[in-house]
């Protein structure tokens, strides 16, 4: 754990982009970079909510468990992300489980109190972030919806659709996918089985619109991909 002095590191996370200089130096004296491996917890449910966490590097799933112990993933977060933003919620706590899914993951971490107090003398930020909660608020009952109106099939390319807007490598008309989830994790993560999974990948295999090779993923035609 250590403090970092780059203002390039600032400018990596989303919702800081833009932030005038003076502001940027307040924040390299609060904040501090922390790293993880793969698996290891960032943070465990009931554990104390007083950090928050942006991402560097790497992957981090936000995910709980159930009564028989199975994993119910909840979010996958990529490089700018910002987790753990229980304690900015009023919470004492947090809710769910935060993992590595990555070697080398990359955090900077800025104790909740010092993140407030950032805040209050920061208005344009705090409108900010309030929007940037608001639309996590947007999509997770857009993925409840889904849940209930959209076939396995449409949620698993609507997943692909996504990932690939998020991480995914533009080569001409294609899109490379690199570092595929697992099956288990997109049935965890979209909510069906890992059977299903399989077969719908397997189709969309066999008809040429995806090319898997390990754990990377070729999508031939996004904007036509069903």
């Amino acid at each position: 754990m250590d403090r970092f002095n780059n203002n390039c590191t600032i400018e990596r996370i989303n919702l800081f982009r833009d932030v005038k200089d003076s502001n940027t130096e307040t924040l390299i004296g609060i904040a501090q970079q922390k790293s993880y491996k793969k698996y290891s917890y960032v943070y465990n449910p009931q554990s104390e909510a007083e950090t928050i966490y942006f991402l560097l590097e790497g992957r981090i799933k936000i995910c709980s468990y159930n009564e028989i112990g199975k994993e119910l993933i909840k979010t996958i977060h990529y490089p700018g992300d910002m987790f753990g933003e229980d304690g900015l919620l009023e919470q004492k706590n947090y809710e769910d489980y935060a993992q590595a899914m990555d070697k080398g993951i990359k955090v900077l971490a800025i104790g909740t109190n010092d993140f407030k107090k950032f805040l209050c003398n920061n208005p344009s930020l705090s409108i900010r972030l309030s929007s940037r909660i608001g639309s996590k608020l947007k999509a997770a009952q857009k993925r409840i919806e889904n849940f209930i109106f959209k076939s396995a099939r449409s949620r698993i390319i609507d997943f692909i659709k996504d990932i690939a807007k998020k991480q995914g490598q533009p080569i001409g008309y294609e899109v490379l996918i690199k570092n595929f989830l697992t099956h288990n994790e997109i049935a965890s993560l979209i909510g069906t089985s890992r059977q299903t999974v399989t077969i719908v990948l397997n189709e969309l295999k066999k008809s040429n619109q995806i090319h898997i090779d390990r754990k990377n993923v070729l999508v031939r035609d996004i904007e036509n991909l069903q």
